[in-house]
């Protein structure tokens, strides 16, 4: 009778790769309740590659912590995996573990070094740290801190800090000793400059310690924070403003920070946290700090419940200088309100200001009375105003969303768009693009085929930008 492993080969052979795993899988484990593993391996490990890794796979699957432990430095990575891998689970000794680290290459020992950290051998990996400094160097001993104890990483990292090259991963293991390191660094560093460098490099690192250390990353944010938010750490603003949203504002619109140029807008998640946890107050006077952005003042007030933008307008309003709050934001506030905000700032037209800025605003109003302006501006002589002007005649009928104003728009671009410019037509075809398809079910069905025969025949002009997106009839009426 042939030989365990012979028949385990022989069995394997006309075997797919998946069903070969499935089936060395269950005679290991048979194998191993019967106690009689150890003797396959042997007989696998001592043939070829193929059958060593077979060997390797079986002892994992059979919990044969012993075999695995010899195989930790292997030269087949692949052998060496399954042993790595068995060490996290089994009662693979320190001693072996060590024994591999130390004549290992640079590629095994990083690999090893994260099975010590995940293992929770802190005892080794503090042992190893003195040991491999001497050896290797700084680099390779600050590779182990992640796998020490929070006590040995205070009392070490002063002198390693500068060989750490996964600050994030040291930081998520050790919060404490790194933000202590943290305030260290930056109490030496004059400011200005040398300071924002030093948030830029740490971004990711300190959005990392924000969930596990909320409180004392904003005690470093409001003692040494940066001019300007890095992209990364202002992403991660998520979890500060849930612990103190109040406190982050504060931060923001200190008067002890130096206003940047182009200040990142924080992401739409973390301004709606803000928006439910931060005190009226605390709004209001966000909203006043960032008013002088229209990016950063619009998106606030988007991230608002929309019964409750009118009163931050109005707030806003009461103690804001220079600029009308209001008029920020038309397209963001009630319809009724938006309409007295536009007669309210028609009224006081004296022709000072750009004519686009005018028709804008009362675009925003009833169609009724913005509808001889917006002719009037389709009509102007220059073809950039017209582009202008079609954008927000298009705009305007669609927030009306009427059938008799969505009738004269498409009615009026049949005709008049028919022989302007094909820049013209593009931004006002681009701008019938950009609205929701519910908009073109309450034209009439005469000014519907009209515009979009029109519409088709455009898109075949040589001249006509490919680009640009073109209704058909079928669109039109979906």
């Amino acid at each position: 009778m042939p030989n365990s492993a012979e028949h385990l080969l022989s069995a394997l052979e006309p075997l797919p790769f998946p069903a070969r795993l499935t089936l060395t899988a269950r005679t290991a484990r048979r194998l191993a309740d019967g106690g009689t593993l150890a003797p396959l391996l042997s007989e696998l490990d001592g043939r070829g590659p193929y059958e060593r890794r077979l060997a390797a796979f079986a002892a994992l699957v059979g919990r044969d912590a012993r075999f695995l432990a010899e195989r930790l430095a292997d030269p087949d990575p692949i052998v060496a995996g399954y042993a790595r891998r068995g060490a996290r689970d089994l009662p693979v000794p320190d001693e072996a573990v060590e024994e591999a680290y130390a004549d290992a290459p640079a590629v095994l020992r990083r690999r090893l070094a994260r099975l010590i950290a995940h293992g929770d051998r802190r005892a080794l990996a503090e042992r190893l740290v003195g040991r491999m400094r001497a050896q290797w160097g700084d680099a390779e001993a600050a590779r182990l801190l992640p796998a020490c104890s929070a006590p040995f990483v205070a009392r070490e990292l002063p002198g390693l800090a500068h060989a750490v090259d996964d600050w994030t991963r040291l930081a998520c293991r050790h919060p404490g000793p790194v933000l202590d390191h943290a305030e260290r660094t930056l109490a030496g560093r004059d400011g200005g400059e040398q300071r924002d460098e030093w948030w830029r490099r740490h971004a990711t690192t300190v959005a990392a310690l924000a969930p596990l250390r909320p409180e004392r990353v904003m005690t470093l944010l409001e003692r040494q924070g940066p001019g300007s938010l890095p992209p990364a750490l202002n992403r991660g603003l998520g979890p500060l403003v849930t612990a103190d949203a109040d406190r982050v504002i504060r931060w923001i619109t200190s008067p002890d920070r130096r206003r940047q140029r182009h200040e990142p807008i924080p992401p739409p998640g973390v301004l709606h946290r803000l928006a439910r946890a931060a005190a009226p107050s605390s709004l209001t006077a966000l909203g006043r700090h960032w008013l002088v952005r229209d990016g950063h003042f619009t998106a606030l007030v988007k991230a608002i419940a929309p019964g409750r933008r009118a009163a931050l307008v109005d707030a806003v309003a009461d103690e804001a200088t220079g600029r009308d709050p209001a008029l920020s934001v038309l397209g963001l506030l009630p319809r009724e309100r938006r309409w007295a905000e536009v007669r309210r700032a028609a009224a006081e037209f004296d022709g000072t200001d750009y004519w686009f800025e005018e028709l804008d605003i009362l675009a925003h109003g009833p169609i009724d009375e913005a509808r001889p302006a917006l002719l009037s501006g389709i009509g102007r002589s220059d073809a950039d105003d017209r582009a202008i002007a079609w954008r927000l005649f298009v705009g305007c009928a669609a927030r009306d969303g009427s059938r008799e104003a969505v009738t004269e728009l498409l009615t009026t671009a049949a005709r008049r768009l028919r022989d302007d410019r094909d820049p013209v037509r593009a931004a006002a075809l681009g701008a019938l693009a950009g609205t929701h398809p519910r908009l073109f079910r309450r034209a009439s069905r005469a000014a519907t085929f009209s515009f979009a025969a029109w519409g088709c025949g455009a898109a075949t002009h040589p001249n006509w930008p490919r680009a640009s997106p073109v209704p058909s009839a079928t669109s039109v009426n979906d």
